[in-house]
């Protein structure tokens, strides 16, 4: 499993981007999914670096989390936080809607993302090394800042060479469901904290090997007990839940949704709903036996 909440840089900007599957071959049957750890999460050598505002950017510490579907890598010096999430494991090249990249400046409260950008992003994986667990790469793009990209920056000549990753979900994080009575089984674990409408929220979403979304949405400040989910009310109602097949979305109208602890980093709990067409009508998926234990602060 994975889960993008690693990546501060860009957990705001995950729910705006649909990640599609590229077309690169799936995970490199060498990179274990669930195996042992690095015991040394940033040996000496493993570097990223990016030319932006006529200066060159090198990290001082980099984390990088390869699983089922996605590499993700997160580099932080005192300048702030560069990062990206790419939809694929395999050496290659990566654009458009496979990858997300995001810097972030230390104190800021936006991010400069390619999200929206008419500009060419491009991610090259050059090497993964499967017995010293490295990987080695470049890439280049154009980043807007906020939503609203009311400016940007250009960042060139980006290069990563011999970061460590692990194969393994660094926070722990667990997620399980049956639809219609058959387990949800999932390969990636997304964790966003955005801002609707002026309120913050926490989403959880699962992804299987068929792209198919199973995901339970909650106000960020909904605290232990049980709440039901309308579907008539969704401005008001506190969690929410959603399952999409393929194109089509299909929306929680009846079900509950119970948290069992909440920390400032972390929420449990269970949940189960019916699932149908947004505009209401009947049933068309039953969620049960759901349940949770994420991480979605810092």
């Amino acid at each position: 499993m994975k889960k993008i909440n690693v990546l501060p840089v860009l957990v705001l900007f995950l729910t705006l981007l649909g990640f599609n599957s590229c077309d690169n071959e799936s995970l490199d049957p060498a990179i274990v999914v669930g195996g042992e750890v690095n015991p040394n999460p940033n040996p000496t050598g493993g570097i990223l670096q990016v030319d932006f505002d006529n200066q060159t950017y090198v990290s001082s510490t980099t984390q990088v989390y390869i699983s089922a579907g996605t590499i993700q890598v997160l580099a932080t010096n005192s300048q702030g936080t560069v990062g990206f999430i790419v939809s694929g494991t395999t050496v290659g090249t990566y654009n458009g809607d496979d990858i997300l990249f995001g810097y972030t400046p230390t104190g800021a409260e936006n991010s400069y993302t390619n999200v929206g950008s008419t500009a060419p992003a491009v991610l090259t994986i050059t090497a993964i090394n499967t017995t010293n667990k490295t990987i080695s790469g470049t890439f280049n793009f154009t980043g807007g800042l906020g939503l609203d990209a009311a400016e940007s920056k250009v960042f060139t000549n980006g290069v990563f060479t011999n970061l460590p990753y692990v194969s393994e979900n660094p926070t722990g994080d667990t997620f399980f469901a049956k639809v219609d009575g058959t387990e949800f089984v999932d390969d990636d674990i997304f964790v966003v904290v955005s801002e609707v409408n002026g309120a913050s929220q926490i989403s959880i979403q699962a992804i299987n090997a068929d792209d198919n979304t199973l995901a339970v949405n909650l106000d960020q400040n909904i605290t232990v007990g049980t709440y039901a989910i309308t579907g008539t009310n969704v401005a008001t109602d506190k969690a929410r839940g959603r399952y999409e097949v393929g194109e089509t979305t299909n929306f929680a109208n009846s079900g509950t949704v119970t948290i069992t602890e909440k920390t400032a980093l972390r929420v449990k709990g269970t949940f189960s709903f019916n699932v149908g067409p947004f505009s209401g009508g009947t049933t068309t998926h039953t969620i049960t036996e759901g349940a949770f234990d994420v991480q979605y602060g810092e």
